[in-house]
């Protein structure tokens, strides 16, 4: 009789043990990646307004691109930068690249072009200062001071052109 108590127990304790298991497996496996190809990516964008405007993109390359470059333009005037030279980071090590704005500029393209050292294309971006302020005034987490900022640099650059073309006889959208 000790004996059948005794074997219905170890079965009881297989049972528990192997119903743990198979609810252990039932549960969501780590996500492993399909592609885990190394890739750029151009996914910040902000304003410095000390003195100058300047339009900074913030980009996160994999040092298996640190040997290519990058290239700024606006208009027909364009900068090259390599990578590995840019001592430039932000908080979370990304790369920052910044192109100096005059007031006239604010609603001007700024591209930028990354390139690996064979000059395939990697990423490119192109925004304005007026598109950055629209994108920080539909930013749920923009503060109410940081969207007047936007505000305040949109009418900045509108009265600035007005100025500037009645000073110099053009005309907004054609010179």
């Amino acid at each position: 009789r000790m004996a059948s108590v005794i074997l219905a127990l170890i079965m009881i304790l297989q049972m528990m043990f192997v119903s743990g298991i198979t609810a252990f497996a039932d549960n969501e496996t780590p996500i492993v990646p399909i592609d885990d190809k190394p890739e750029v990516k151009i996914n910040g964008l902000n304003l410095i307004l000390d003195g100058e405007i300047g339009l900074v993109y913030h980009v996160y390359v994999p040092d298996e691109f640190l040997n290519g470059y990058v290239v700024l333009s606006c208009k027909e005037d364009s900068v090259t930068t390599n990578i590995k030279d840019c001592k430039d980071k932000d908080l979370n090590l990304r790369y920052v690249f910044t192109w100096h704005l005059s007031a006239i500029e604010l609603s001007e393209k700024v591209t930028i072009t990354v390139y690996d050292q064979d000059d395939t294309m990697l990423a490119e971006s192109s925004n304005s200062a007026e598109d950055y302020a629209n994108l920080l005034l539909t930013d749920k987490k923009a503060t109410d001071a940081e969207k007047k900022i936007a505000e305040t640099l949109i009418n900045y650059g509108h009265y600035a052109q007005l100025a500037c073309s009645e000073a110099n006889d053009r005309v907004i959208g054609e010179d």
